[in-house]
């Protein structure tokens, strides 16, 4: 799986709707979208009870965990990882 090569396309699909930034732990709620889990817990502490994209009634505050879009969050991050180090040791040799 390592051999995977995330298109920078899908990146915006790795951002949180609340933060604008790539998500650590994605979770999704009750309205269909996911969310960084402290960004999403962070909103419902607030006593919103309304979806913060969609501005529906949310009445079940339970998250689960997006495995999918995180596994591929950790690729990328992995990827960019290996770029970095690959950029850092051509540099050490000029």
């Amino acid at each position: 799986m390592s051999g995977i090569i995330i298109d920078e396309n899908f990146v915006n699909c790795f951002t949180c709707p609340i933060t604008c930034q790539i998500m650590d732990d994605p979770v999704m709620s009750s309205d269909g979208i996911t969310y960084e889990r402290k960004a999403i817990e962070n909103w419902f502490s607030k006593g919103n009870k309304k979806s913060p994209i969609l501005g529906t009634e949310m009445i079940d505050f339970s998250l689960k965990t997006n495995f999918t879009l995180k596994s591929l969050i950790s690729l990328y991050k992995d990827n960019l990882k290996k770029q970095a180090n690959k950029i850092d040791s051509n540099i050490s040799y000029m």
